[in-house]
């Protein structure tokens, strides 16, 4: 994952980072398909956490904190 390690010493989420994870539905995993959402059970978000928190730990804690926090919390 190119620019984790600077990220991680800056500190930056840079919009791009955010807009690939929307893009890529992540953000949005666990909302129920049926109004718009990825429909994933949490066993498959934990999968999704863990294959992306092996590449760039800093972005996966962001969206899992987004995830269980947010898009949770409103279904």
């Amino acid at each position: 994952a190119t620019g984790v390690a600077a990220r991680d010493r800056t500190g930056d989420l840079p919009a791009e980072v955010v807009d690939r994870l929307r893009h890529a539905g992540l953000t949005t995993m666990l909302v129920p398909a049926e109004v718009g959402g990825g429909g994933a059970s949490h066993a498959e978000t934990g999968a999704a956490l863990r294959a992306l928190a092996a590449h760039d730990p800093a972005t996966a804690v962001t969206l899992a904190m987004h995830t269980h926090l947010v898009a949770q919390q409103v279904w």
